[in-house]
């Protein structure tokens, strides 16, 4: 009867354990390992734990399989529309396979074929055993054998020789001293140098000296309901000679700022100036002078934009009797416009030696002559607008033949009083000049 008892107790004890699951260790975010851990508990029984290293060692692997006596560790993660599923060895964390497929981990269903090369992988892997102890050898290696590391320890005191060696090559160190006198070299220069940075001369011109000839004419009109006693004055073209200047003296030494920083003076003066009234002739003189500073900016050799700022002032007078005839002047009022002006422009060298130029200015006007006296409109006020330009051509070297035309034109406010002897709200006064010169440019 007892023997009996055992055969039985022996059988049911070898059915356990032909029964008994391997287990594998599932790693990842929680409902991917549910939904992984459902798939395999048919076959396995599966305990999750939480996330570890994308790239465990052995020893993270041993530490998660080990309690539980696992065959594998299974990663679990998930990349956009992707799952991927990779199988370590329990033992050792190797790695035994990697399954990747698209799916969702809230309806998660593996296909038959990956599922088979899952299950296959796992199989593979072995549960952590005693040898796991095997890792600490290492440290006991190099207790219990000091002994065999002394002669190894005699190579460190044959290097020691060779750091002597170094010590010795330090004061071979000399050939930095050579180069500081090198260092020393930019440091001096001239005065340019220092101050602009550059001590080339500037490829654009210091110097221009302009005289030509040319003419002009004269459009002086009133408006808004004008007394009819006053006089209108249309000038015809009349000749004029033009003298015009330019320097830039940094620009002989240094092409930096400093070379762009200059003065400028241009004159026109107006010659056998005669006006014609019915069967009268008037003489007339006009004048214009402009001055100032300017200040350009250089873009390559060719291209040169620049402001400027200065004083304008432009006079036009007429003779009190006629030359001809000595009737008296008509109600044309002498003017003698000034104050300060701005504005800016540009030169450009377009092919070989052609340029073109360009200027336009504002005027405020502080001064009117005869215009602005008692006897016409004293509380007058003005401005003026410029634009011009000319192209010039190089027939030797440094010397240029140009031609230009500019226009100009007078805003005036007459502010005329109730009791004033003669009334209009406003006037223009325009002029048209054409000229043709000369220039020395260096």
């Amino acid at each position: 009867m007892r023997s009996m008892r055992l055969v039985w107790f022996c059988c049911v004890l070898a059915g356990s354990v032909a029964l008994a699951k391997p287990t594998v260790v599932l790693s990842g975010p929680a409902p991917l390992t549910k939904a992984v851990g459902k798939e395999l508990s048919k076959k396995f029984t599966v305990k999750a734990v939480g996330a570890i290293s994308a790239m465990p060692t052995a020893k993270e692997v041993r530490e998660v399989t080990a309690p539980a006596k696992a065959i594998a560790l299974v990663q679990c993660s998930a990349t956009g529309a992707f799952i991927t599923l990779q199988v370590l060895n329990g033992a050792d964390g190797t790695p035994l396979d990697t399954v990747s497929f698209k799916g969702n981990a809230k309806k998660l269903k593996i296909a038959k074929p990956q599922l088979a090369a899952l299950m296959f992988a796992i199989n593979q892997g072995k549960a952590p055993g005693k040898e796991e102890k095997k890792e600490e050898p290492p440290p006991e290696v190099a207790k219990t054998d000091p002994v065999k590391e002394e002669p190894v320890k005699e190579e460190p005191k044959k290097e020691e020789p060779k750091k002597e060696v170094a010590k010795k090559e330090t004061p071979k160190k000399e050939e930095p001293k050579k180069e500081e006198p090198k260092k020393e070299e930019p440091s001096g220069g001239s005065l340019a140098t220092s101050i602009g940075g550059n001590d080339k001369p500037s490829p654009h011109a210091a110097v221009r000296l302009g005289v030509g000839v040319g003419g002009f004419n004269r459009s002086f009109a009133w408006a808004g309901n004008p007394s009819p006693s006053l006089a209108t004055a249309n000038q015809p073209f009349s000749g004029n000679i033009s003298v015009d200047a330019s320097w830039y003296p940094g620009a002989h030494f240094t092409s930096s700022f400093l070379g762009n920083i200059g003065a400028y003076f241009s004159g026109d003066f107006g010659v056998g100036m005669v006006s014609r009234v019915q069967e009268s002739r008037f003489a007339h003189s006009a004048s214009r002078l402009r001055f100032g500073a300017l200040v350009r900016l250089t873009l390559g050799d060719r291209f040169a934009p620049f402001a400027h700022i200065g004083y304008a002032r432009q006079e036009l007078t007429t003779s009190q009797n006629a030359v001809n005839d000595g009737s008296a002047r008509p109600n044309i009022p002498d003017v003698l416009f000034n104050g300060f002006r701005v504005g800016a422009g540009l030169r450009l060298r377009i092919v070989g030696t052609v340029e073109i130029d360009a200027l336009g200015g504002f005027q405020t006007v502080a001064g009117k002559g005869e215009l602005g006296s008692g006897r016409y409109f004293p509380a007058a006020t003005a401005f003026a607008v410029d634009a011009g330009g000319g192209v010039s051509f190089e027939i030797v070297k440094s010397l240029r033949v140009r031609a230009g035309a500019e226009w100009q034109r007078y805003f005036i406010t007459l502010n005329a009083a109730d009791d004033s002897t003669f009334f209009a709200r406003s006037a223009s006064d325009q002029y048209i000049t054409a000229t043709a010169r000369l220039e020395w440019a260096m």
